[in-house]
């Protein structure tokens, strides 16, 4: 029975600080995270990175961002729901934060992805968000 108290009193400081996460909501912007993962000679690490798209709702301009811990090259294209490339976006340099804006204010209104490629091209996650009709 000792057992089980001390088993019950783990699991609750666990839940409690998993739970203390604080989150804002700010309905002008979507953001998220994906990791990279890495290999080195630790082995497998993964690399947090970090986007937000705004302002939401999406009639003109999408302004993008990817933060990461260390310096990396990244590029971004924005794809219509066909998968057809209608905006592209390479930086000239690597760095560890980027911030663009696209003009959309020509796309028409409907479902598009950022797609984020690395320095080889491969893609490494895909952002969706709906382009709003001009008001």
């Amino acid at each position: 029975m000792k057992k089980l108290l001390i088993l019950l009193a783990l699991f609750a400081t666990y839940t409690t600080q998993a739970q203390s996460r604080n989150q804002n909501y700010d309905p002008s912007r979507v953001t998220g995270q994906f990791f990279i993962k890495q290999t080195t000679a630790k082995g497998v690490e993964k690399i947090n990175v970090n986007y937000y798209l705004s302002p939401a709702p999406f009639t003109k301009v999408l302004n993008f961002s990817l933060n990461t811990p260390q310096p990396r090259m990244l590029s971004a294209k924005i794809t219509n729901s066909s998968g057809r490339t209608v905006l592209t976006w390479k930086p000239q340099a690597k760095d560890y934060r980027y911030e663009t804006e696209f003009n959309i204010a020509t796309l028409q209104p409907g479902n598009y992805n950022v797609n984020v490629y690395d320095a080889g091209g491969v893609k490494l996650y895909s952002i969706p968000f709906s382009k709003s009709k001009l008001e």
